[in-house]
């Protein structure tokens, strides 16, 4: 008796130091997430004089529900474009924490898209989304549920201009944009074929869009153009809007491919659906537009 008393004691304290140790570790790893700093990443662009002075990411992170609701994103003002990275969180990856896209808390971006509301209590936008990746890592990034880890230490952003390097990949982004236009410049390790994957109904959060299209021109302007509209749905309200864009690239395409909910067909120039989207591949660095 005395033997299962004390392996019944034994237990407890073991289910015990399991509650205690758990919210502690997921403190210690959201402390380490949030105590980094911006700045620190090195690219060959600086603000002017004033926009030195100016903090990006102030708003975007804090208690969920009393967050600002703020981004880093690349912008003009009065801009159509709000071109900036899409998060997701350190646990159970669940993106649109901050109605921005961005939450300061997270530690995973699940790629670059261009529209997004600011300081508004509504989840809307992240169209058009792009992620980076590289040969040997495309198949796995195809698949939902695509993210690359990042640190605040390796971001850098100022008016019009957001950079953030992803340390595993070895890819270093770099977003601006004018008033109409977000324009991408990734930077690939050697010896990796660069790859774009290019999800055309993106939305934030558990949002959709739905019935898209999406058409590859390979033969226009050297092989680097491409096309789609989608109807985007504000916030549930008034039957949505339809989005038209058009994206081009400086390099020509190595070999693309478009995605229909999970099928995948190599070669193919067009797509429509709900889930689509399209890879590009490319020898050489490439910057889109």
């Amino acid at each position: 008796m005395k033997r299962i008393l004390k392996w019944v004691f034994v237990m407890v304290l073991i289910i015990v130091a399991i509650i205690v140790a758990l919210p502690a570790c997921v403190w210690a790893l959201h402390h380490t997430i949030v105590s980094a700093t911006p700045g620190a990443l090195r690219v060959n662009v600086a603000p002017g004089e004033l926009g030195a002075h100016v903090n990006c990411f102030a708003g975007t992170g804090g208690f969920q529900w009393m967050s600002a609701y703020d981004t880093p994103a690349a912008t003009t003002p009065f801009g159509m474009v709000r071109l900036g990275p899409d998060t997701a969180s350190m646990l159970v990856n669940l993106p649109g924490l901050n109605y921005s896209g961005y939450y300061y808390d997270d530690d995973k971006i699940i790629g670059f898209s261009h529209t997004r509301l600011v300081g508004a209590h509504a989840m809307e936008g992240a169209q058009f989304r792009i992620f980076p990746t590289v040969e040997s890592r495309v198949n796995r990034d195809r698949a939902k549920g695509r993210y690359a880890r990042f640190s605040h230490r390796e971001e850098m952003a100022f008016p019009g201009y957001y950079a953030v390097q992803f340390s595993k990949e070895d890819v270093l982004a770099e977003l601006t944009a004018t008033t109409h236009v977000g324009l991408h410049r990734y930077t690939f390790p050697k010896g990796q074929a660069p790859h774009l994957l290019l999800d055309v109904t993106s939305a934030m959060g558990k949002g959709r869009c739905e019935n898209g299209t999406v058409r590859i021109l390979p033969e226009s302007a050297g092989g680097r153009r491409l096309g789609a509209t989608f109807p985007v749905n504000f916030s549930s309200c008034y039957g949505g809007l339809d989005v038209s864009f058009v994206a081009r690239f400086s390099q020509p395409f190595a070999s693309y491919g478009a995605w229909t909910g999970e099928q995948f067909a190599a070669s193919a120039k067009d797509t429509a659906g709900t889930d689509i989207g399209v890879d590009l591949a490319s020898r050489e660095k490439p910057m889109a537009k």
